[in-house]
This record gives C-alpha cells, structure tokens and sequence, in this order.
C-alpha cells in the first residue's frame, strides 16, 4: 500500500542529498532526517492500522523509492484499512495456483516432434 508523503528519492531533502555523480546518497545527513520522519509517520500509521485491521501484519516498510507497506491481512479487513487517512492506493496481491500441468500440446510441441 501506498502512503501519502512522497519516499525520500522525490522529497526536497533528495535535492541535499546527492554524491558528486548525481546518485542519492541514504547516508547523508538530511537523507537520515527525512527517512527517520518517514519511519515516525509509519509508526504512527501503524498504530491506527492496528484500531483499523488489528489481524493486519507488517511484511515490509518501504522508504527511500517508495513510501508504503507491504501488509498481510484478511480480505474483510480492506475496506477499513483504505479508508484510513494518509493511504492513497492498495495493491492486491494473491496466490496463484497453477492450472496446467502439460502445455506441450497448446504450443504445437507433438506436431513439431513427429515432423522431424
């Protein structure tokens, strides 16, 4: 999911926070600042996440190209956590079952075979 403040490579302080060949540096000072602002709103995202969804888990936290969460939760859950403040999209993901076990034949792979 994504969250409303931009991730440190778009925000003011990433123009602060270049090496000499334009690359941003995560370990210059005001890159360290912003990215421990980012870390307190995610803290404080978390905490209404938990009121919201409280079988919410954070999987990941993302920052410096991205500002967001990866989260597991229940499917009944999603309406609450995206109508909390500061979300701006959620992206679904699921597991995916294979549902063929044999394509040789969808690619024409016995034709070809019995043609040599």
């Amino acid at each position: 999911m994504q969250l409303e403040d931009e991730p440190l490579a778009r925000a003011d302080e990433a123009a602060e926070a270049r090496t000499v060949d334009g690359h941003l540096d995560v370990k210059d000072t005001a890159s360290r600042e912003y990215l421990a602002e980012v870390a307190d709103e995610h803290e404080s995202f978390e905490d209404r996440l938990a009121q919201a969804a409280p079988a919410a888990k954070v999987q990941w936290r993302y920052k410096v190209a991205f500002n967001g969460l990866a989260l597991e939760l229940p499917a009944a859950q999603l309406g609450a956590v995206r109508q909390l403040p500061d979300v701006v999209n959620i992206t679904e993901t699921y597991d995916v079952e294979p549902e063929l076990d044999e394509t040789r034949s969808l690619i024409g792979l016995p034709t070809l075979r019995t043609t040599r």
